[in-house]
Parts: structure tokens; sequence; C-alpha cells
């Protein structure tokens, strides 16, 4: 099957879209991952000096204690990278690229919540409560996404 220019692009678009948000959040686990292991690597290395060449069992403790609030700390950056729950689709758990909102008052990615309806009936996922068939644009939440993204 060949396409010609412009026959298709969204969903291709849709496709790639999805892909690089996996691949993200792929390498945003595996830094995590590899961040714990670096410090507990770290941790374990200086427990013995720390224990070894500390004047008094006192101020090993006091040490030990400051080398773990201080990789405790190392922590507090990673949270600028997660993904905030308000830009999240419930039906997804993914980041909204095209939010919608419903008469609930929820917001949803459009092309989930149109098969939701289509396969339970107009109602709301989250409350299953009914709500009209009727969405609009989330163009506030829209810019905050892609403000989000550029960062």
């Amino acid at each position: 099957m060949r396409l010609t220019i412009g026959q298709g692009k969204g969903i291709f678009d849709k496709e790639i879209l999805h892909s690089v948000r996996l691949a993200k959040k792929i390498y945003y686990y595996k830094e995590k991952q590899v961040n714990f292991f670096a410090k507990n690597e770290l941790s374990n290395y200086l427990q013995e000096p720390i224990s070894n060449y500390s004047a008094t069992a006192e101020e090993g403790n006091k040490l030990k204690q400051d080398l773990m609030d201080f990789l405790e700390g190392v922590d507090d950056n990673e949270d600028d990278q997660k993904i905030p729950d308000y830009l999240m689709c419930p039906i997804t758990c993914d980041l909204i690229l095209d939010p919608v909102l419903l008469s609930s008052g929820h917001t949803y990615e459009r092309e989930e919540i149109q098969k939701h309806f289509s396969q339970n009936g107009h109602k709301d996922p989250v409350t299953n409560e009914s709500v009209n068939d009727k969405t609009i644009d989330n163009i506030n939440l829209k810019q905050a996404i892609e403000d989000f993204i550029k960062r």
C-alpha cells in the first residue's frame, strides 16, 4: 500500500507521538532505576570509611545521617520530569494530546472517550454517570500540555 502526500498523515502522527511518549516514559523509569542503584552503591561504599575513620561513634552516626539526608535530597528534582495528574487521561493514564471536556466536568483524550462512548454508552468513565454526547475542546488544558512538553 502506498500513501500519497497527506493521506493517512493523522494516523501516523498519532502513532509517532504515542511512540515518543512511550520512549520518554521508559527513559524516565530507566533513569530512576539507575539513580536508585547508584545511590545505594555510593551509600554502601561510604559506610565503612565513615565507621572506620570517625573519631567517635556519635560523629560516625552523624555523618551517616548526613549522607542519607543528602542522598534523599538528590531525588527532589525528579518531580520536575513527572507528568502532573491533571495532564493525564484517566482512561489511558497517559499524557492527553487532544483534550475534550464532558458535561460532567472531566477531561479525556478525544479518541479514547469516543471509543468509551461507542462501547459503554454515554457514561462518564470516572463517575459512571450519564452524560450527553457533546464534547468541548479544552483549549486551556491543551495549551498547558504544550507548555509542559516544551520544557
